[in-house]
């Protein structure tokens, strides 16, 4: 597996949580696809979390109504390349979604611009064909510590362009939802922002 590029996610201050919840996510490129890692460390108990599955279950939409944890990548767009992570590159281009959750459900979408769903023939034709190729998920201590890592194969992006990632996981606890990311760029959680894909993935 290539070395991963690796940071903290960061909690919205709109949805406060307990002392002792960190969360870490991972993400590298590997033979044109994303590989994907999130870490969820919190007191025993505190987490709402399905059993972990063993293997993947079925494709199914609304999983960031409960724990799901979560990426958007896209190429970083010309003109940007010299831009840090801390800039989180340029919007308006397409994207693809990843959502994950722990008991094996998996979800991915394809957009052409922030929120708006592509139309173009191929990319429609990988929403609809996208699965991850490995897919594993731990927990230990009531959930205290939860692992989930996937890889998602042959992504519709330029394989010879750097990749902007951000990554994201919504926590379910006690009822309550809490949105974490590298950065939330607006007042409210917003994932699509293209400010948030502070991570840089050059072509392997």
């Amino acid at each position: 597996m290539p070395s991963p590029s690796c940071a903290s996610l960061i909690c919205h201050p709109a949805s406060p949580v307990p002392p002792g919840v960190r969360v870490a996510a991972c993400a590298w490129r590997e033979a044109g696809g994303l590989g994907l890692r999130h870490e969820v460390r919190a007191p025993a108990g505190w987490l709402d979390c399905p059993p972990p599955a063993r293997h993947l279950a079925a494709r199914a939409d609304g999983l960031w109504q409960r724990t799901c944890l979560e990426a958007f990548v896209a190429a970083e767009q010309p003109g940007n390349e010299g831009a840090d992570e801390g800039e989180g590159g340029e919007g308006g281009g397409e994207y693809c979604e990843f959502n994950l959750s722990p008991d094996g459900c998996w979800a991915a979408y394809a957009f052409c611009t922030e929120r708006v769903r592509h139309t173009a023939s191929a990319w429609q034709t990988w929403e609809a064909r996208a699965r991850p190729a490995r897919f594993a998920c731990s927990r230990q201590g009531d959930a205290a510590c939860l692992t989930l890592e996937a890889f998602w194969p042959d992504l519709p992006l330029p394989a010879a362009a750097v990749w902007r990632v951000g990554l994201c996981a919504v926590l379910q606890a006690a009822g309550a939802l809490s949105y974490w990311a590298l950065r939330h760029p607006m007042p409210r959680p917003d994932f699509h922002h293209f400010a948030g894909r502070l991570l840089r993935l050059p072509p392997p």
